[in-house]
């Protein structure tokens, strides 16, 4: 059996190709549906490749997140039924000179009671 490289692994190149389109954030359940395994998402993490955002966001490059990377990440916490609120989306749908401090999503009202922990970033 021949060990692929990260570069040519075919699940690698589509997860990335995913994560190009979601400020370079994908959910662990992306990453299984396309075959990647947890231990290799922990093993991306421990040596540093990647960075892990929540415990369900994960940024598949070790660099600074950007803001979208950061709204992903929220969105991507809160479920598949989640998505920006407040002035979150209205800068995501290109409000200008306009900051937040905190990323607003609304989620599921069956997830709605659960406090969601901080996202972590560097």
């Amino acid at each position: 059996m021949t060990r692929r490289t990260p570069h040519c692994d075919p699940r690698l190149v589509a997860l990335r190709r995913m994560a190009a389109d979601q400020g370079g954030v994908v959910s662990r359940r992306q990453a299984y549906a396309l075959g990647v395994t947890r231990w290799e998402i922990r093993g991306a993490v421990r040596a540093g490749r990647w960075q892990q955002l929540s415990d369900q966001a994960v940024c598949l490059h070790n660099g600074e997140v950007s803001l979208a990377g950061h709204q992903w990440a929220a969105v991507l916490h809160g479920g598949p039924r989640a998505q920006l609120d407040g002035a979150s989306a209205l800068i995501a749908a290109g409000l200008e000179r306009f900051e937040v401090r905190r990323i607003r999503v609304s989620v599921s009202a069956r997830i709605a009671g659960a406090t969601a922990p901080a996202l972590r970033h560097s």
